[in-house]
């Protein structure tokens, strides 16, 4: 992907990001204050609200392409592999290090923004498919 198009595709995706990142936190919230769930299987769950609010907004907005049943199952795949990441690395945080799990959740989301934009943009909605 050229230089000039990865940085406005990825401003674009980090505000998809930042919807789906709502209804994913708002979901973490709701499971942890209730005492329903831990906070790691708790954000594994709101992680997966997220992915399929990102899947309809990344597909029309940032890379503008139809959600196809191709894009959906590779991004389904992609989800998935964060959502496990997600719930790993909170893990990890909050029960090893013992990291408040809000501040974890943010670090972690940062770190998977970048890393689940290059697997979106590379090979889930990839505009060359070979």
């Amino acid at each position: 992907m050229p230089e000039h198009v990865a940085l406005p595709r990825f401003v674009l995706y980090a505000a998809a990001g930042a919807v789906g990142t709502a209804g994913h936190y708002a979901v973490l919230a709701a499971l942890v204050w209730a005492a329903w769930l831990a906070p790691d299987l708790a954000s594994m769950c709101g992680a997966l609200v997220g992915a399929g609010i990102n899947f309809l907004l990344n597909a029309r907005l940032t890379f503008r392409r139809r959600a196809t049943l191709t894009a959906a199952w590779r991004f389904g795949v992609t989800a998935l592999a964060a959502a496990a990441a997600n719930g790993l690395a909170m893990a990890l945080l909050t029960r090893g290090l013992r990291v408040p799990w809000l501040a974890a959740q943010v670090l972690v989301t940062a770190l998977l923004l970048t890393l689940t934009f290059l697997v979106n943009s590379r090979w889930t909605f990839r505009s060359n498919p070979r």
